[in-house]
């Protein structure tokens, strides 16, 4: 592309889903996590972007996407991106999803592995259950005060439905998951708010898997500064390895180096 991004929005089940796109190859979509906007991820579409078509998403009721009627689900977040897909001609692409956007994808791979070429799930969880006592416990007690207090402000309201894609979703059973065929690589560090031994689940689960455990890393390790190049470097790797999603000569698209 010519200009440094294109942008638009894509109507879906009575949302309008926000896009921006970047450089030109193979696409690559980007997920951001609960609460949170497709900005995170622009330091890393800085240089995936000289070498794919990126495509990061603002998920339903997050960022410059609208949030519709009824309640948030990964579910219908994940058929918010096969719009987006289908309005861009995406037959195929390649995701990268961190937290609730790599819930989002593995929700993708469920509903239509047909669609992806790969899948790179940052600190995911297939259930609740998958997040540690401590951080899970603490979770459901501020939903539990934000469904209550939904009703005094619309944070307060706002809040309860992100607290609730945490303690209620996904739920994405084993047989569900060992359906999955496509190349799958879960990244996640021995510090994540995601247990190491669900993390190995979700590993045992995909048939094509591969599990990563960063030492030292938390849940948010890959927007650090320091980590960024790391991560980057992992699944630009991994990346290569699948045929379809080879990325293309470089092309400096301003975005400049790490």
């Amino acid at each position: 592309m010519d200009r440094e991004f294109v942008d638009g929005t894509v109507h879906s089940a009575g949302a309008d889903i926000y896009y921006k796109i970047r450089g030109q190859g193979f696409p690559l979509i980007f997920l951001h996590g609960n609460g949170e906007d497709h900005t995170i991820f622009d330091p890393h579409v800085r240089y995936f972007s000289r070498y794919y078509q990126t495509i990061q998403i603002d998920s339903r009721g997050h960022g410059r996407s609208s949030h519709g009627k009824g309640t948030l689900t990964i579910e219908q977040m994940a058929e918010d991106v096969f719009a987006v897909m289908d309005a861009l001609l995406i037959r195929r692409a390649a995701v990268i999803g961190f937290s609730d956007g790599a819930n989002i994808g593995m929700q993708m791979a469920v509903l239509d592995q047909e669609r992806l070429t790969a899948l790179i799930a940052v600190g995911g969880n297939a259930f609740p259950g998958g997040l540690r006592p401590g951080v899970y416990v603490p979770m459901w007690v501020q939903y539990q005060f934000y469904r209550i207090a939904s009703f005094l402000s619309s944070e307060y309201a706002r809040k309860k439905e992100l607290y609730r894609l945490m303690v209620r979703e996904p739920l994405l059973s084993g047989k569900k998951l060992e359906k999955v065929e496509i190349p799958v690589l879960i990244l996640t560090g021995n510090k994540d708010m995601i247990s190491i031994r669900h993390s190995r689940q979700i590993h045992q689960m995909f048939r094509n898997s591969e599990l990563r455990i960063f030492r030292g890393a938390d849940h948010f390790a890959m927007f650090s500064e320091q980590n960024i190049k790391r991560y980057v470097h992992v699944c630009m790797e991994y990346l290569r390895r699948i045929p379809e999603a080879q990325p293309r000569p470089e092309v400096r698209t301003g975005g400049g180096n790490l």
